[in-house]
């Protein structure tokens, strides 16, 4: 764990990034999503969530395998995560079954995080005997331990802090587990991506893609407030509640983005009869600007105009749109048309970032019987009466905890979900009469 200490790199950690932004900016937004949060609130939030995964058995080196939808809870799982040094880790979309289990059968998953009892069922096969389960929806269970970290905090109020303190911040970089098994991580940065203090960000991507990572990143390191959805099926819902400045799209929802367009509606009616013509007008109006450019057909500029019936769907706030890949020509000139800069910001690079591995094991001496005067007999025995050296091995699992259930062994969720899933094929249909 030498290379993990936080005297090998200066960086701040995202620990010291949220206090500081708590203490700077309290009052201010920092997420504005399905729950709006100040960064006092999610600095106290992810604090005490920490308290209680300490005193609960988590802690450095531990891996903690997250099944955790985009958005707050996320956000707060993982900043909690890594405030401990604990390293959170994802499975990526090309990451076989296989090459997974293996991953993880190297270093083995202390802690599996899910916001739903379901996601389970897609970690059936994997290594993950000895886990410990959180699961967010069990909101009592939950409270539970927030109130342990509470009570931990009370006693210990620099427990966190602490904590923090013993781990170099690139050491929890979130991972994740891709094709071939191996455990990426993106280039640790701490660029603004142009964002400022009084941005509302809204990011559109999964966890597990590095764009998203460097989002969250800059806007922990701004004090910018996040709003995050996985998907653009959630953008048109996502604009009227978080408002945005900002709309940040990985490389999936910056392709994806120009045929949603074509179908969007404005007051439960689509926007134009045919959009499709009207962004190819814009598109040629553009074109035809530049010096040199071609002609711009007939009808082209009037039709252009109609773009105007777009800019309600995006919001009266936004100005600037961040993506992964460069955009089209045509939904290029319709944002410029809309007063929205484009700008691409390519994704932070992914490097290889092996998972935390079990302490190796460590020998040490059984202390001798007592023994009685030595006698010429005891040349024959001598073997008997030697210190032998005794192999240890560090219990590297959570021990038990009644806030982290066992997520294999016992009476766990998957048991239950696999009994009713079994009771559910073999259940026979009622004949109606």
């Amino acid at each position: 764990m030498s290379d993990r200490l936080r005297g090998r790199d200066r960086a701040p950690s995202s620990y010291v990034l949220l206090r500081t932004q708590a203490s700077r900016r309290p009052d201010a937004p920092a997420i504005s999503a399905e729950r709006a949060l100040t960064w006092a609130a999610l600095f106290h939030e992810v604090e005490e969530l920490a308290a209680g995964l300490l005193s609960s058995g988590v802690r450095a080196d531990h891996v903690a395998l997250l099944a955790v939808r985009p958005g707050a809870a996320s956000v707060v799982v993982e900043l909690a995560l890594r405030a401990i040094g604990a390293v959170p880790v994802r499975i990526g979309p090309g990451a076989g079954a296989a090459e997974t289990g293996q991953a993880f059968t190297v270093a083995p998953v202390s802690l599996v995080v899910v916001d739903h009892p379901e996601r389970v069922d897609a970690l059936a096969g994997l290594p993950l005997g000895r886990a410990k389960l959180l699961d967010l929806t069990d909101t009592a269970n939950l409270a539970g331990l927030v109130e342990v970290g509470r009570a931990r905090l009370r006693q210990e109020p620099d427990a966190i802090a602490h904590a923090d303190r013993m781990v170099a911040a690139h050491a929890t970089l979130p991972r994740v587990v891709g094709s071939g098994g191996e455990a990426l991580a993106p280039t640790e940065s701490r660029q603004s991506m142009l964002l400022t203090a009084h941005d509302r960000v809204l990011l559109v991507g999964e966890p597990t893609d590095a764009f998203t990572w460097q989002v969250r990143s800059a806007c922990l390191a701004t004090g910018a407030a996040l709003g995050w959805v996985g998907g653009l099926e959630e953008l048109a819902d996502a604009i009227g509640v978080v408002q945005p400045t900002v709309l940040a799209l990985a490389e999936g929802a910056a392709t994806g983005l120009e045929p949603m367009l074509l179908d969007a509606t404005v007051g439960g009616r689509r926007w134009h009869s045919a959009p499709g013509s009207v962004l190819d007008a814009v598109a040629a109006v553009a074109e035809g600007a530049v010096v040199g450019g071609p002609r711009v057909p007939r009808g082209s500029r009037r039709r252009a105009t109609a773009i105007a019936a777009l800019r309600p769907w995006f919001g009266a706030d936004l100005t600037q749109v961040l993506v992964a890949v460069d955009t089209s020509r045509r939904l290029r000139s319709a944002l410029d048309a809309l007063d929205i800069d484009v700008d691409v910001e390519p994704a932070a690079e992914l490097e290889r970032a092996d998972l935390p591995r079990p302490a190796a094991r460590r020998a040490r001496p059984r202390p001798p019987l007592p023994q009685r005067q030595p006698s010429p007999v005891d040349r024959h025995f001598a073997a008997l009466t030697r210190p032998e050296p005794v192999v240890e091995e560090e219990d590297e699992a959570i021990p038990a905890s009644p806030h982290l259930r066992p997520l294999l062994t016992g009476e766990s969720f998957l048991d239950r979900v696999l009994a009713e899933q079994a009771a559910a094929r073999t259940a026979v249909p009622a004949t109606s009469t």
